[in-house]
């Protein structure tokens, strides 16, 4: 089961590094198969000294880039960058998700790095222009030391651990090993509305053995249209793919509470 760290910092305060909190999974009994982080410290705050043209492209420009300790000069798309920003620099070797990025070549002039967008940093969706930093990040620094860098830990849970096939369930874990409050779920009761008078919505269970319970609500006025980006993107890291507003809130629900949900159009139920 994929779990995300700042998912699980929606209900525990979990201030330790990914890597200490992989050896707490270990030595709690559940085994990490993977731990994958949006960038590691080779993604650095390097400072823009000068934007010109590429020579060979007309949507592409030459950025030259301080690092502290050295000036690189590395190619980039990006319509939003001028001298003086400084901006996120993975430098050559510096791991993007699962991506170990490489020296290139593009269009005849060798980049030595990139340049980041929020979405290639795994810190959201947006892709328009690179990350524009506060202006007070020490050159050099890795980027982690000012922005947690997200992580994906891939739990082997054992079948005796039920309660940890949630975000919910491993935060309570965690949190108590590391001897923090763990934040209560809560629930908008008025976000349902009622059922109208004119239609009933009755649940019949034929095997109570093989399902003792089942419980059905009705949610009226629901429009079926894409989720909120944030959404979709927790999503993805864990590995679902969105589909739509109305699957994406099953699948967060059982993702997040370890509940598991359907959903079915109330029309075609009613008339069945």
């Amino acid at each position: 089961m994929k779990v995300l760290k700042s998912w699980l910092n929606d209900f525990a305060e979990i201030n330790i590094s990914n890597d200490q909190l992989a050896r707490l999974f270990t030595s709690l009994g559940t085994e990490v198969d993977d731990l994958v982080v949006s960038f590691d410290e080779s993604v650095i705050v390097a400072e823009i000294l000068e934007v010109k043209p590429h020579p060979n492209a007309d949507r592409l420009r030459l950025a030259t880039v301080n690092t502290g300790t050295e000036k690189l000069e590395i190619v980039c798309g990006a319509p939003n960058i001028e001298p003086g920003q400084k901006v996120p620099l993975a430098q050559v070797g510096a791991k993007l998700g699962t991506h170990v990025l490489q020296k290139t070549t593009i269009r005849g002039v060798e980049s030595n790095g990139m340049l980041c967008a929020e979405d290639e940093l795994g810190l959201g969706s947006d892709h328009s222009g690179i990350l524009i930093l506060d202006p007070s990040y020490e050159l050099g620094k890795p980027l982690s030391h000012y922005i947690n860098s997200d992580a994906v830990y891939d739990l082997e849970i054992t079948p005796n651990r039920g309660d940890l096939l949630s975000h919910f369930g491993v935060a309570r874990e965690i949190a108590a090993a590391l001897d923090q409050p763990l934040k209560p779920v809560t629930v908008d009761q008025t976000i349902f509305g009622k059922t109208p008078q004119n239609e009933s919505l009755k649940v019949f269970v034929e095997d109570q053995d093989g399902c003792p319970q089942y419980n059905a609500l009705m949610i009226n006025g629901v429009t079926v249209a894409e989720s909120p980006e944030w959404l979709q993107a927790r999503l993805q890291k864990v590995g679902l793919r969105p589909i739509n507003n109305v699957v994406d809130a099953t699948n967060y629900v059982l993702m997040e509470l370890g509940q598991p949900l359907h959903a079915f159009d109330a029309g075609k139920v009613l008339d069945s």
